[in-house]
């Protein structure tokens, strides 16, 4: 074949760079991927526009990561979605696809599918696919991957999920996130993190204990979400549930056990909702706990968690129940419409509780009792069924500040 000279197609290099319709051009750059994107935005300054547009970017981001709006990943342990008519560049769909963009994918069944179309995939050859979450942490063990992991719509049931090095796993999937992707164990804890896992995330997604026989009493070890020594995981955006009437959905305990759990949904439990033992500590921050069937937030044994801005109510037990010398910090909570006390502190539990609402309780708003005490600070303490504050034997509460009606 003799070789065709440079002058002769400059021609068709100059049409195709700047004669042919915009509209036939984006097209064209429809069927691309996103590395060819990225080499032809190289061309010149008129294709670098038009490979650029958000319309190519999004459907390409979706097909991959299903999320309705762009989700950011500015640095480790950050997620968050942004409307795209309010980001502050012009393709956040683009932006967000390279920010996610070495993350693996657990999607049942894709990876055949994957593996026997791998013409319509070229270019992706680096983006892996498993069947199971298990299989996708081994990747990190085995070094195939550097731990970033998206979970697709699905009921994941009865894996064991034991977090031991510091990956992120989170749910992927259309419009709210969390509620199409499921993790639920029958028989163990549902996640538990481990020695060693130090700053992983696990986000965005239901994590439930549903044990056959709800009320064995052997599921009193066992959690929807389990955090035990010297773990500092990030659990985030996530709706946690349990629905044993022995054990708690969050169990924190052991020293060094100090978890972010954030924007997390803990409601409808059989049993406790949030667990801290044992010396652990953490934070607790604008979680939504509600309707569990004993205390919201059982603190015990020297445990001494921060809380703020929880929303704890219509409990059918108790709100807050600190007790055999649990501790705590306690911040902007509204606690509220609970069966019992919205805070009950009892057996030389010690908490502080600072600039909280404290109201509508069915019984009464703070009871201290059994050698209680604590500092009650700078609360807002009203319409109690009974007494807004209530303190008996040999109690000893530090009460200031607070208003009372």
């Amino acid at each position: 074949m003799w070789p065709v000279a440079l002058s002769s197609i400059r021609p068709l290099i100059s049409w195709l760079q700047e004669e042919v319709p915009d509209e036939v051009l984006l097209k064209i750059m429809s069927y691309l991927k996103e590395k060819d994107l990225c080499r032809a935005a190289q061309v010149c300054k008129r294709w670098n526009t038009l490979t650029n547009d958000p319309t190519i970017w999004k459907n390409l981001y979706t097909a991959v990561f299903e999320y309705t709006q762009p989700m950011m990943h500015p640095e480790h342990g950050k997620f968050y979605f942004v409307k795209p008519e309010e980001y502050n560049c012009p393709n956040p769909w683009k932006d967000s696809f390279r920010q996610l963009y070495k993350g693996v994918h657990v999607k049942p069944g894709y990876a055949e599918h994957y593996h026997n179309n791998a013409d319509r995939y070229k270019g992706r050859e680096h983006m892996l696919y498993y069947d199971t979450i298990e299989d996708a942490m081994g990747g990190v063990n085995e070094c195939h991957h550097e731990g970033l992991i998206f979970v697709h719509s699905g009921i994941y049931q009865d894996e064991w999920i034991y977090v031991e090095s510091p990956v992120t796993i989170i749910g992927a999937a259309p419009g709210k996130v969390a509620e199409h992707v499921v993790i639920e164990n029958t028989r163990d804890s549902s996640i538990v993190f481990m020695e060693g896992c130090e700053d992983a995330f696990v986000g965005f997604m239901t994590i439930r204990f549903s044990p056959e026989d709800s009320s064995a009493t052997h599921h009193h070890a066992h959690h929807a979400v389990e955090i035990n020594t010297n773990c500092r995981p990030i659990i985030s955006n996530s709706i946690i549930r349990s629905s044993s009437t022995v054990g708690s959905a969050v169990c924190v305990t052991g020293s060094g056990a100090q978890p972010t759990i954030r924007n997390c949904n803990i409601s409808d439990c059989e049993n406790v909702g949030l667990y801290v033992t044992d010396h652990a500590q953490g934070f607790v921050e604008d979680c939504e706990i509600s309707g569990n069937a004993l205390a919201g937030i059982w603190v015990k044994n020297y445990a001494n968690p921060i809380m703020r801005r929880n929303h704890i109510h219509h409990g059918r037990d108790v709100g807050v129940f600190t007790f055999e010398k649990g501790m705590g910090y306690f911040e902007q909570c509204n606690i509220h419409h609970n069966r019992i006390a919205g805070f009950e502190v009892k057996a030389g539990a010690n908490p502080t509780v600072v600039n909280c609402e404290i109201h509508h309780g069915q019984t009464g708003g703070i009871y201290v009792h059994e050698k209680g005490r604590g500092q009650f600070i700078d609360n807002k303490i009203h319409s109690n069924q009974f007494a807004g504050i209530w303190v008996t034997s040999h109690s000893d509460p530090t009460i200031r500040g607070n208003s009372i009606f």
